[in-house]
């Protein structure tokens, strides 16, 4: 392309049409902007007013509405319908929506037939509006369902249909349909009331867990298994609690395990274990034993006196003391389990039977496992020996055996100072040897006692 001179004519002309162009161009971009500016704020003060409208709609709806849901002389339909667009209007919060639900389901919103059973359509409308509540309305969802299923009367019959039927199924639904229907991180958004995340949070599952547990129920392997996969920890430990009614879920196994660490200083995270531990499955077939008694042995067997710098979570560590015991006991009668714990039991019962035997009359063994000033483990390490060499699987003429044989022979009296559980034990014991009621352990299976 040939130089222009801008000395010329012809080059001031062509430098004149291009200042034209450029100036065009950044009128045009100018104006672009503006326009673009104008549209946002316009958009912003038509949102502004429609929000402070809003605001006003909701007010007025409080004043109008509020006393028509909660007036029970008045048609259930009609409070459904007003309650309905308080919650479409968010002129009250997810907690007020789920009290006020709760409200109409005790006026019998679900219209129940003759039969007792919820009308399909009322229940439907309503869902619909309470699935607008959540994820915000969970927390008070799992109240109100808690409190209406442990309200029953005590002469409720099963086969009668109530409205509280209804009431104990209608709140399962919004429940399935809100963790079906969101993502994990919806489910985890923070609360300050809740001092973290919902239901991921220690404060929240101490108290709700078993709850959950309850509004789950009944649960699928399949449901099970896709909730152990979530990233929630609450749906998380329903999932493996669930897994292991039906096997011994390695996954599941592993996740629990993680949960029930007793070395935590949390004590939320503390009164969370217990509650797992409390909500494991009592199945015939022992996968939870399976899985987790070497787990539920660790946490019997740790010192609670080398402790003492954990003093402000004492209550919480007894708390999973107390659960693992209770679950480990149960475990014993799964001979499987009985074979892999005795060696580790073994040593400790036989040096608190030495012990024992060595102290004078009127005295007690101090307990190495010192549990409110109670030597409560001992006691229940020789419970579980004595409950897994039980016909018919007793283990005559084992070390077993004649270790308990050994405690067992003891003056009454000396039983009796130490434990009147070891005195009791001894009669059985026995009772049990007098009547003949031995055999030998069979090598393989795993047979519960009958």
């Amino acid at each position: 392309m040939p130089k222009i001179d801008p000395e010329t004519f012809r080059g001031k002309l062509y430098l004149l049409a291009v200042d034209k162009l450029v100036i065009g161009a950044l009128m045009a971009i100018a104006f672009l902007l503006y326009d673009r500016w104008k549209t946002q704020e316009l958009h912003s003060y038509t949102d502004a007013q429609e929000e402070v409208q809003l605001g006003f709609k909701r007010a007025e709806y409080i004043k109008q509405l509020v006393p028509i849901v909660l007036d029970s002389k008045q048609d259930v339909r009609y409070r459904a319908h007003a309650f309905g667009a308080l919650v479409e209007t968010k002129s009250i919060d997810a907690n007020a929506a789920i009290n006020f639900a709760q409200k109409l389901l005790d006026s019998n919103v679900l219209e129940s037939d003759a039969s007792g059973f919820a009308t399909p359509t009322a229940e439907d409308y309503f869902l619909k509006v309470m699935l607008k509540t959540m994820p915000l309305g969970l927390p008070a969802l799992l109240y109100e369902y808690q409190h209406i299923r442990y309200s029953r009367p005590t002469g409720h019959s099963r086969v009668e249909r109530s409205p509280q039927d209804n009431v104990v199924v209608f709140w399962k639904r919004p429940f399935w349909e809100t963790i079906q229907g969101y993502e994990d991180s919806k489910l985890r958004y923070q609360d300050s009331e809740l001092e973290g995340k919902l239901l991921d949070s220690d404060t929240f599952l101490f108290k709700s867990l078993g709850t959950l547990r309850d509004i789950v129920l009944p649960i699928t392997r399949d449901e099970a298994d896709k909730l152990a996969r979530r990233k929630v920890k609450g749906l998380r430990i329903l999932g493996s609690i669930g897994l292991l009614n039906t096997s011994s879920d390695p996954r599941a196994v592993t996740q629990l395990m993680t949960e029930i660490d007793p070395t935590s200083e949390d004590p939320r995270a503390l009164e969370v274990a217990a509650m797992i531990i409390l909500l494991l499955p009592y199945d015939d077939d022992g996968y939870a034993c399976t899985g987790l008694s070497d787990r539920l042995l660790a946490i019997v067997l740790r010192r609670q006196d080398l402790a003492s710098r954990r003093e402000h979570v004492e209550n919480e560590r007894i708390q999973v003391l107390n659960a693992a015991t209770s679950y480990l006991l149960h475990c014993a009668k799964f001979q499987r389990v009985a074979e892999r714990l005795e060696p580790t039991i073994l040593p400790v019962v036989q040096e608190f039977s030495e012990r024992l035997k060595r102290t004078p009359p009127g005295s007690r063994v101090a307990s190495n496992y010192p549990v409110g000033g109670q030597s409560t483990v001992e006691d229940a390490l020789i419970l579980f020996l004595v409950r897994a060499n039980r016909a018919p699987n007793p283990s005559q003429g084992s070390k077993t055996e004649g270790l308990l044989s050994v405690i067992f022979s003891l003056p009454e009296e000396r039983l009796a100072q130490q434990s009147s559980i070891l005195q009791d034990l001894a009669q059985e014991w026995k009772s049990e040897r007098i009547s003949g009621a031995t055999g030998t352990r069979p090598n393989q299976g795993m047979q519960p006692m009958r």
